[in-house]
């Protein structure tokens, strides 16, 4: 019977360590994170991070950014790289589609939208709704649609991470 994620919100858990069957003497099978909009600030600071602690990585980008720099400084991490836009579920279930019988461990929901801060009476209705498209629906749908990934983890784990660079306005 599958429980459900445990969803941890605003947390970063460091030292990240490899499981270790005490009885066997050994470390398990290494185990897999996803980690949204992982091209660029904390989403690439996270992919070097699970790196060096032995994970299989796998780091998010847009398509937009494959040509970006960034792209090229996420391929460098050695994560494997997946192509989906968070606020497009055909994009994200064919993400899913190449996934595989893998299990998914952690899924790190990192991909946000800045914007140039703003005070709050200059805010359209257009650009809160892409704000709430990206940093609130994205991760549910990107949850939702690699749910079957997780159930398949003995431990499995959703992490929510917001910014101050996702807030609608400025001071």
């Amino acid at each position: 019977m599958f429980h459900q994620p445990v969803c941890h919100y605003f947390c970063l858990f460091l030292p990240l360590q490899q499981p270790f069957n005490q009885e066997a003497g050994m470390a398990l099978a290494k185990q897999n994170v996803l980690i949204t909009g992982a091209n660029r600030g904390i989403g690439l600071s996270l992919c070097k991070e699970f790196i060096a602690r032995n994970y299989n990585v796998f780091g998010s980008l847009r398509q937009e950014s494959r040509d970006d720099p960034s792209a090229a400084e996420l391929k460098e991490t050695g994560a494997n790289i997946i192509e989906f836009d968070v606020t497009d579920e055909n994009t994200i279930a064919a993400a899913f589609d190449s996934w595989g019988d893998k299990p998914l461990d952690i899924l790190i929901n990192n991909a946000g939208a800045p914007t140039p801060p703003r005070m709050w009476d200059e805010v359209t209705a257009e650009a809160l709704i892409d704000k709430f498209r990206v940093n609130a629906v994205g991760p549910f749908m990107v949850s939702k649609i690699f749910m079957p990934a997780l159930e398949k983890s003995i431990s499995p784990k959703i992490i929510n991470i917001a910014s101050n660079s996702g807030q609608i306005a400025g001071k």
